[in-house]
């Protein structure tokens, strides 16, 4: 609810603050007083259009504050949608206006155009010759349709809502998946490759390497060997100077001692144990060189494979312990991006279900929304006739579109003032005392489901009189016991329905001023009765008291 408005520089007023109360607040005066001035002043304060001409004249800037009072529905919905934190339930909006730019606070902390115009969403519904708001936003007509019969199919709603959540989710984590799965693309073929390339050398063991490098040392270096060994050979076996034969002669010599003194027979079994190792070692240098051959090919075999391995070595690990284990690791990659297609086909699948789920529960909506949109269409048609549009038509269409947070439904309101114009959208009315009226049928049928708190309606009265007049009265009275409403008016029937009344007045002295002051007792109904019959009489005064009961 709007609980005061503080202009000051503004057009032509001087420095004024009206505090609003409850219910219906009337704003009355003479012709060109002023009165649309202020319900422009606070659509300029709630980020509507401004320049400088609306600047009082020889001033430099033009201010303009409002103070709200939030029940807790509107500061949790102020929190949430908008990010704007309320303390004790007051929220103040300003503008200031210069020459050359504007600024925007909430509760003094400068603020955003856009968010202004996103929290007015909240706090104020404006319906003039000129503009209207949420009413004439499509956006809102489903959520005002669930509002008004959602009991009817509520449980189907949170069934929808719910897959929908789910498939939002899903929806997700699919497009990250398949986002991922873009990304290691190359990296898959690069796994591939390494992988490739690691197997194909055929590891056998572990230290491989190091045995083939020891047989290649041989290969190159065989001359050498064969040399040393047989050199070795020759000197064990020669027959003058070899070693085997100088022992064999030991030994018959120590056969001789150990006939005549046998405390060398210990040392004579180790002599021949050791003699006999000697043979062996003969034996086996013989065969060692006998065997050392020249391979060409194997050599050029055992160069081609240290290189391949130490390669691979080189680029995946210091020995083959390691590339093993670095083999694994590539091998568990690929598996789990392998696995990223797998799961992303699942995911699909469990989306299409949810989708199926989806569409069940949306049918059944639309099937409510329309037997709804039926009777609330009969309600608003019953509130156009008493507001003295007989000939006027409505009706909530719906239409099928893509899924979205609350179903797969287009809902737009059709109306038609006259026989002579077709169903059109509402938002393309032209007529701005039809609209106004219009706007009044559809804000008394919704009183208990928007979720604004205050309504302006200025010059409502446009264009009517008599019946129409007393109807827009009674109407007004009675969204005002829900809502507060703002009205400028020149009519004394609905201005005699203000539970605040107001009377704007343009005052010339030096300069032009305008004055606003709330009226109340003797003051309000005289001017009443020089609202409706152009004078304060006696018998004006009677018939404005007449008015009042």
């Amino acid at each position: 609810m709007l609980k005061s408005l503080y202009i000051k520089n503004f057009v032509l007023f001087d420095d004024v603050k009206i505090n609003l109360g409850d219910g219906l607040n009337v704003f009355a005066g003479e012709t060109g007083a002023g009165k649309s001035v202020l319900i422009r002043a606070i659509d300029v304060a709630l980020g509507g259009k401004a320049g400088k001409d609306l600047i009082k004249p020889d001033c430099n800037s033009a201010f303009i504050e409002l103070t709200f009072v939030c029940g807790p529905t509107l500061v949790d919905a102020l929190s949430l949608e908008c990010g704007v934190e309320i303390l004790e339930e007051e929220l103040t909006v300003s503008r200031e206006i210069t020459r050359f730019s504007s600024k925007y606070r909430l509760n003094g902390i400068l603020a955003s155009k856009d968010l202004l115009i996103k929290a007015r969403e909240y706090l104020v519904d404006i319906h003039s010759q000129h503009q209207t708001y949420s009413l004439l936003s499509p956006s809102s007509y489903l959520s005002l349709l669930d509002a008004f019969g959602g009991s009817v199919y509520k449980e189907n709603l949170e069934a929808y809502s719910n897959r929908y959540l789910e498939y939002r989710t899903l929806e997700k984590e699919l497009s990250s998946l398949k986002i991922k799965e873009s990304e290691v693309s190359l990296r898959k073929s690069f796994l591939s490759y390494q992988i490739r390339e690691i197997e194909e050398a055929a590891i056998c063991s572990l230290d491989e390497d190091e045995r083939l490098k020891s047989e290649l040392d041989v290969l190159l270096n065989i001359e050498t060997l064969k040399e040393s060994s047989c050199k070795i050979y020759e000197l064990l076996t020669g027959e003058d100077f070899g070693v085997i034969v100088s022992l064999d002669k030991i030994s018959v010599l120590l056969g001789k001692i150990l006939a005549m003194d046998s405390s060398l027979k210990n040392d004579f079994t180790s002599f021949e144990s050791s003699f006999e190792s000697l043979k062996d070692f003969s034996f086996n240098i013989r065969r060692y060189f006998e065997n050392l051959e020249v391979s060409s090919s194997r050599i050029e075999f055992l160069e081609s494979r240290l290189n391949s391995l130490n390669s691979l070595k080189k680029k995946y690990g210091k020995n083959l312990g390691e590339l093993v284990d670095f083999l694994d690791l590539l091998k568990k990659e690929l598996l789990e991006i392998e696995g990223l297609s797998e799961e992303i086909s699942e995911l699909e699948g469990h989306i299409e279900i949810v989708l199926r789920e989806m569409d069940f529960y949306a049918n059944r909506l639309t099937e409510g929304r329309k037997k709804t949109a039926s009777e609330l269409s009969s309600l608003v048609i019953d509130k156009l006739r008493k507001l003295e549009l007989s000939k006027a038509r409505f009706l909530i269409e719906i239409s099928p579109c893509d899924f979205g947070s609350k179903g797969k439904d287009k809902v737009e309101f059709l109306v038609s003032a006259n026989l002579s114009h077709s169903l059109a959208p509402l938002a393309k009315i032209a007529s701005g005392g039809e609209l106004s009226r219009i706007m009044l049928a559809l804000k008394t049928v919704f009183a208990d489901y928007d979720k604004i708190d205050t309504i302006i309606f200025d010059e409502i009265d446009t264009g009517i009189s008599g019946k129409a007049a007393a109807a827009v009265a009674e109407e007004l009275a009675l969204v005002s016991r829900k809502r507060q409403i703002l009205a400028v008016t020149h009519l004394g029937v609905i201005a005699s329905r203000a539970s605040s009344y107001f009377y704007v007045e343009k005052i010339q002295k030096d300069s032009t001023l305008v004055t606003v002051r709330e009226l109340a007792g003797k003051d309000k109904l005289e001017s009443l009765a020089c609202m409706t019959f152009g004078k304060a009489t006696a018998q004006s005064i009677k018939s404005a008291e007449a008015l009042l009961r």
